[in-house]
């Protein structure tokens, strides 16, 4: 057992967890030659199913070969919420730096980050700031988004900073856009050197910011 996953063995001995697997046909755009092949297009996938009666809520369905390198019972507890468990607390640190970032950054780039793909998690996290932007007001670019939408940030610290907030906020999404040009030319052996565990941290981090500052922004009517 790894020593950085030192309580494993506390999830997979928990009475309160069930797991069971189940098969489902999915599409492929691959063309797969093996024994589980179905038709032309499908495949049949085994997936990992996670319950937790002490949460009937929550529930994880885990394509069995997905996340390699994390070990399967920390990605069911990050999914479930053991985390406030007796039975099961995520040991990888990681998995409270995530829970720190914006709803929408964990959701699109959590499991990434955790499973140790830095630059996918970072990829996401931009992309999610500018699905955002194109749903509030039409346009993806901060400058059209801003500019065109009438993209206003109303929770500037003070009134008398309003327009220095405004700005800094500009700023800041056109910062996100620069980064997502920048991965989008720049080959992948190189992401995955320069963008590393902390350079990708922070890049989520911004992506947070920003969406924490999107919750609460308005498109003023056009003049």
């Amino acid at each position: 057992m790894s020593t950085e996953y030192p309580h494993a063995a506390a999830f997979d001995d928990c009475p309160e967890r069930r797991v069971s697997t189940t098969m489902s046909i999915v599409e492929t755009d691959k063309l797969l030659t093996s024994p589980f092949m179905n038709i032309m297009g499908s495949e049949l996938r085994k997936d990992i199913v996670v319950t937790c009666p002490k949460y009937p809520d929550s529930k994880i369905l885990m394509p069995d070969e997905v996340f390699p390198y994390v070990p399967k019972h920390d990605q069911a507890a990050f999914v479930l919420g053991c985390k406030s468990c007796e039975f099961a607390k995520p040991t990888n640190p990681d998995t409270e730096l995530v829970q720190q970032l914006h709803p929408a950054i964990i959701e699109s780039s959590g499991q990434l980050f955790i499973a140790r793909h830095y630059p996918e998690a970072a990829v996401n996290g931009h992309k999610t700031v500018k699905e955002r932007l194109r749903d509030l007001t039409g346009y993806e670019g901060s400058s059209e988004a801003i500019g065109k939408g009438g993209l206003y940030f109303p929770d500037a610290i003070a009134e008398n900073v309003d327009g220095m907030h405004q700005q800094a906020m500009a700023n800041l999404l056109r910062s996100i856009d620069n980064f997502r040009n920048e991965f989008s030319h720049t080959s992948s052996r190189d992401l995955v050197e320069k963008v590393t565990h902390g350079v990708a941290y922070s890049h989520l981090n911004i992506a947070s910011l920003a969406m924490r500052h999107l919750d609460t922004a308005v498109v003023q009517p056009k003049s």
